[in-house]
């Protein structure tokens, strides 16, 4: 089960914004200790999709990313495996005016043997995920590539998040 979605209200337009989190090329820039990647498969922007991402603390090994969902400008769903771990991370997009609202959550599946740690690895991934979109945020506010930034963008208060409202 997905966790409860986070939302951000980014202060550009969800055509942009979602070229720019799925181009694997601006990664270094934004991710945490993440230092290259590579496409893996032919076609890049499609479900079925693969690429690698290389970090840069030897103790991380690479990994392999699957893309699972791929719908321009709405969604994107990728997979990967770390230390026998399974993620999923779910990223949900709609304009709302000339900003986008992006709604974003992670599945962990634990091996049986250490499932009591989901909630904590969840926790974590979610925190490193947010803390990798405000790096967005701050690259994209320095650098608007010409477009108008009225305010800045922020993160919408739980209790003004509508998570459960499916996006249209």
């Amino acid at each position: 089960m997905y966790s409860q979605p986070q939302t951000l209200r980014i202060n550009w337009p969800v055509q942009a914004l979602f070229n720019f989190l799925c181009d694997i090329d601006t990664y270094s820039q934004w991710r945490s200790g993440l230092n290259a990647t590579e496409w893996l498969s032919a076609d890049h922007h499609v479900a079925g999709a693969s690429y690698l991402e290389v970090f840069h603390r030897p103790e991380a090994p690479a990994r392999q990313v699957h893309v699972l969902a791929y719908h321009p400008a709405q969604l994107r769903e990728v997979a990967y495996k770390q230390a026998n771990v399974e993620y999923q991370v779910l990223w949900q997009f709609s304009a709302e005016g000339s900003c986008t609202v992006l709604r974003y959550s992670v599945k962990v599946n634990c091996p049986p043997l250490v499932k009591w740690t989901e909630s904590f690895l969840t926790e974590r991934a979610l925190k490193e995920l947010g803390n990798d979109l405000q790096r967005v945020i701050e690259l994209l506010e320095a650098d608007p590539v010409g477009h108008q930034m009225p305010e800045k963008s922020q993160k919408i208060p739980d209790s003004l998040n509508t998570a459960d409202t499916p996006l249209s």
